[in-house]
């Protein structure tokens, strides 16, 4: 069985997107999607036609028209992963209707639902007698499902824990896809490679992630693979520049066969700003972006190299905490130290800046950043 992922689609600057456009912008895509048994999208926003309030958060709010089901449909999409910081930007009735649209379309789903619980089912997929179960998570920021509450499955260790033993009973093979990370980093924190192999630990097959908005590296822990971010597959930005790594990504065929473990396969690709055309790389250029993701992975296999990268990232970010929420703008200010409390990614940035400036460590952190700068920069 070959299942492939992409990374983030969003349809923020794309909302009008026909399905002729779909079928150019994914062109050299489709021969990998049709050689898959199944293709698997991250759906980074709602679809639901009509007048919706805005939830209060800190970061933009994200939704678009029923009408862009279209590019799922051309690409063949057989699953939609929804546990992510977006699908609730809208309140509960989009995530109800982004849920029925995909229903209606033959399209799977799992990572949001009527309440946490419902958010934690997994979604499967069958074939020559091998069951597979995918089971979507994301970072605790906005939109989150609660008990009696529309939303993402916002990660809890235990409900993650027990849904992973649950699926291994009677599936083949259990795949976690998580949402999380620091946003525009190459390199995942050591809290986030923490995390993912202990979803490892937990019994999961495999971790495919996504949400940095930049390709990190992968690894196999404990002959096991880890994907940390594949990127954004379809997410245009107008104020992102086309060669920055916001429009570079790879896709992820991972090779499933009954008693060996999982084996994954990386197709790196660029995303045209504005047709949103995704080219895959191929020859001398796919080999370039393949050893530069190696580099990456070369980082992580370090902890204590990893560690200062880390601190080199966290140093260049400025946060504002919230102090009186009376005053001027402080509810504003109340949303953004929320995100910082609650996700695990911001959390982890905010406590090590605390340790840098405690540690008198900002020389080192200043020179980790200038080196993490040079991974920024695209290899093609």
């Amino acid at each position: 069985m070959n299942i492939i992922f992409t990374g983030d689609v969003n349809f923020k600057t794309k909302e009008d997107i026909t399905a002729e456009e779909s079928r150019r912008a994914l062109k050299e895509v489709k021969p990998y999607f049709d050689n898959a048994d199944f293709r698997i999208i991250n759906l980074e926003c709602p679809l639901a036609d009509g007048e919706f309030e805005p939830i209060k958060k800190s970061g933009p709010n994200l939704i678009s028209p029923t009408s862009c089901i279209c590019f799922l449909e051309e690409g063949g999409v057989d699953g939609a992963t929804l546990a992510n910081n977006h699908i609730g930007d809208y309140g509960e009735e989009p995530v109800r209707l982004t849920m029925e649209l995909l229903e209606k379309h033959n399209i799977k789903h799992c990572g949001a639902g009527e309440n946490l619980d419902a958010a934690y089912k997994a979604m499967h997929f069958e074939k020559d007698g091998l069951r597979v179960a995918l089971i979507s998570s994301c970072e605790n920021e906005f939109g989150v499902a609660d008990f009696e509450k529309y939303g993402s499955a916002g990660l809890k260790m235990s409900k993650l824990f027990h849904a992973v033993k649950r699926e291994k009973e009677t599936s083949d093979f259990v795949i976690v896809v998580f949402h999380g990370g620091n946003e525009h980093n190459p390199l995942p924190s050591p809290g986030a490679v923490e995390r993912y192999r202990l979803f490892i630990d937990f019994g999961a097959d495999a971790v495919v992630a996504g949400h940095t908005h930049c390709p990190q590296p992968t690894e196999y822990y404990n002959g096991k693979p880890i994907i940390y971010s594949m990127g954004n597959f379809l997410f245009n930005a107008k104020s992102a520049e086309q060669d920055t790594p916001w429009f570079y990504g790879y896709m992820v065929n991972l090779v499933i066969s009954k008693g060996k473990s999982i084996k994954y396969e990386l197709i790196p690709y660029k995303t045209e700003k504005d047709t949103a055309i995704i080219h895959i790389f191929e020859g001398e250029k796919k080999e370039k972006m393949l050893s530069y993701l190696e580099s990456l992975a070369e980082i992580v296999k370090d902890e204590r190299e990893l560690l200062k990268y880390y601190k080199g990232w966290c140093f260049h970010i400025d946060y504002y905490y919230a102090d009186n929420p009376l005053i001027g703008d402080g509810m504003t200010r109340v949303h953004r130290s929320k995100n910082i409390f609650n996700c695990e990614a911001h959390r982890e940035l905010a406590t090590m800046n605390y340790n840098i400036f405690i540690e008198g460590e900002e020389d080192l952190a200043a020179r980790y950043w200038k080196k993490l700068q040079e991974l920024i920069d695209m290899p093609v």
